[in-house]
C-alpha cells in the first residue's frame, strides 16, 4: 500500500465491488487486507475462441473444456473452463476430469430410496426394487409399489405383474363378500375401473387376481408431505373417477352402486390414471328399482348421512361420497381429522 511511505496517498489492489470508501479510518483497520480480496483478471491473447481454436497456439485442453470470449476488459482474448460436471485444470494435462456426484450427497438430488449412477458429466437416479417414480427427491421421488391393501405382487408366465387380493382371516361373511365382488367386477369393463384377470376358490382362502396398479392410492398421494399433485392433476383424476362412477350407475348391464367410494379406493396406474377399486361392498340394483335396503356399510367421513339413517341405498349415496373425495382433492384435507377443531 502506498501510504507506508506517503501518508497523503492511498492505493491497493482488490476486488472492485467489495470496497466502498467511507473515511480514512478504513485504512487503519488491521483486518482491512482480509476484507477486500484480490482478484486476478486475465485473458489469453487477443483473439476470440472461434479464431484461436484454429491456431496451434490454442491453449484450452481438448477434453471436456469450454472456451469463453473475454468481454470484461475490452482487449479481447479468451478463457478456458471445465464443462459442467467436470473439474480440474482446463489448460494442462490431464485436463478436466468427471466429478462423481454420487460420492457426495450434496452434489446429487437422488431420493433416499433410489440408486445414484455416475455418468460422464452428470448422474442419474433410479428407484430401487419395489419403488416407482423419477428417483429425484425434489420431484416425485420413489414411492413404494406394494402399497395396495392386502395385495401382493407376483409374475405370471408372460412376466406381467398382477395383484392378488385375499383376506388374512376368512369366514362365511368374507367368502360371501368375495363372491359378491366377483359377480360385480365380471360385469365391468371400463378404463377407469381396475380389471379382474381371474380368481381362485380352490384354496382355503379365496383369491381374486387383478391387474397390478403400481402407484398406490389417491389417498397416499394427496396426504403425503409435499404432494406432487398440481391442480391440473387433481382435476384430471376427478374427471376420471367421475367417469368410472357414471359408467357403474348408468352404462353397466345392471346398475352398480359402489357403496364405499373414497380416495383410498381410487388407485393410480403407471401413468397416474385413476382406477376405481374394491367392490367388496358393492351392490347390483335391479333395473326395476331405484334403491335397495341394506345394512349400512362404508367409511366414516365419506358415508352418505341419509343412507346412514335410512339404510336406503341408491346412486346418490355414491355421489355424496364422491363429493367428499372432490373436497379432499381440492383442499388436501382429510374427511375426518381429530386435530381439527
Amino acid at each position: 500500500m502506498v501510504w507506508s511511505y506517503d501518508n497523503c496517498s492511498y492505493a491497493f489492489v482488490g476486488e472492485q465491488d467489495r470496497f466502498n470508501f467511507c473515511s480514512l479510518s478504513d485504512f487503519s483497520d488491521p483486518n482491512f487486507v482480509y476484507r477486500v480480496p484480490i482478484v486476478l483478471d486475465y485473458a489469453i491473447g487477443n483473439q476470440s475462441c472461434s479464431i484461436a481454436n484454429n491456431s496451434n497456439a490454442y491453449l484450452c485442453n481438448p477434453n471436456n473444456t469450454l472456451c469463453t470470449n473475454n468481454t470484461e476488459s475490452g482487449s479481447g482474448g479468451y478463457l478456458c473452463s471445465c464443462e459442467y460436471g467436470y473439474e480440474g485444470n482446463p489448460y494442462l494435462s490431464p485436463g478436466c476430469k468427471d466429478i462423481n456426484e454420487c460420492e457426495d450427497p450434496n452434489l446429487n438430488d437422488c431420493d433416499g430410496n433410489a440408486t445414484c449412477t455416475n455418468t460422464p458429466g452428470n448422474f442419474t437416479c433410479s428407484c430401487n426394487d419395489h419403488y416407482v417414480g423419477d428417483g429425484r427427491s425434489d420431484e416425485h421421488g420413489c414411492t413404494l409399489q406394494a402399497s395396495q391393501p392386502q395385495a401382493s405382487q407376483i409374475s405370471t408366465i408372460k412376466l406381467s405383474l398382477v395383484a392378488i387380493k385375499k383376506s388374512k382371516v376368512m369366514d362365511g361373511n368374507q367368502v360371501e363378500q368375495f363372491i359378491n365382488e366377483l359377480l360385480i367386477v365380471t360385469q365391468v369393463n371400463h378404463r377407469n375401473v381396475v380389471k379382474l384377470l381371474g380368481c381362485c376358490f380352490e384354496s382355503e382362502v379365496p383369491e381374486l387376481v387383478y391387474e397390478y396398479i403400481p402407484n398406490g392410492t389417491l389417498f397416499q398421494h394427496i396426504h403425503k408431505p409435499l404432494s406432487w399433485l398440481t391442480l391440473d392433476h387433481r382435476l384430471r383424476i376427478a374427471v376420471e373417477a367421475a367417469s368410472a362412477l357414471s359408467y357403474l350407475h348408468s352404462a353397466a348391464s345392471i346398475p352398480i352402486i359402489h357403496r364405499d367410494v373414497k380416495s383410498a379406493n381410487i388407485l393410480l396406474d403407471a401413468n397416474y390414471v385413476a382406477k376405481m377399486a374394491d367392490f367388496g361392498a358393492s351392490r347390483l340394483v335391479p333395473l326395476d328399482q331405484t334403491q335397495v335396503t341394506t345394512l349400512v356399510q362404508g367409511t366414516l367421513g365419506y358415508l352418505d348421512p341419509e343412507y346412514f339413517h335410512t339404510s336406503q341405498l341408491n346412486e346418490k349415496s355414491d355421489v355424496y361420497s364422491f363429493g367428499v373425495v372432490l373436497v379432499e382433492l381440492l383442499t388436501g384435507k382429510k374427511p375426518i381429522c381429530l386435530e381439527r377443531s
